[in-house]
């Protein structure tokens, strides 16, 4: 009678470890990004991560959003990805707004949330461009670069925002 119950178990914990890995494998490079482009992998991505979190996402784009060139799509989903992962393990705020907006020449991906502030220190190390405090803002910075942009970060005690920022001449494919 005991090894019944063992048995379901471990075929439902070998589901679920089935399920992460497929998961996990499409988030290392979403095939829908190249498919779809990013708006369509935004949206997908968002649905999921609200689904697991309980944060809610808002999400604003242009309606007129054209699709992207290949590499500044790859970057920017890369830049959302990580600053909602960052939401998560640091700012506790159970909201979040995404948007894109084109302004003044450049394309901007901008997500803000209302939680808790980075260090006042770190922060003007960070702004100052002295330091980078985790491999995660060092990689989106370094993704913008690539792609001729830039990365922002503002916080303060209404939240955070992290700013991906591209000219919009090297934006469109």
């Amino acid at each position: 009678p005991g090894i019944l119950p063992a048995i379901e178990e471990s075929l439902v914990l070998a589901e679920h470890a089935a399920s992460v890995i497929r998961n996990t494998a499409s988030l290392l490079h979403p095939t829908m990004l190249d498919q779809n482009g990013l708006l369509a992998t935004l949206r997908w991505y968002l649905e999921g991560f609200s689904r697991r979190t309980r944060i809610n996402v808002d999400l604003r784009v242009p309606d007129n959003l054209l699709r992207l060139a290949r590499p500044v799509e790859t970057a920017l989903f890369r830049v959302a990805e990580e600053s909602l992962t960052n939401v998560l393990r640091h700012s506790g705020s159970r909201s979040v707004k995404l948007e894109i907006k084109e302004q003044d020449g450049d394309l901007t991906l901008e997500v803000t949330d209302q939680g808790h502030a980075m260090a006042a220190a770190t922060l003007v190390k960070l702004q100052a461009g002295s330091t980078v405090p985790g491999i995660g803002i060092w990689t989106m910075a370094e993704r913008l670069k690539q792609v001729g942009g830039r990365l922002e970060i503002d916080s303060g005690d209404w939240g955070t925002t992290v700013k991906a920022i591209v000219p919009v001449a090297v934006t469109y494919a």
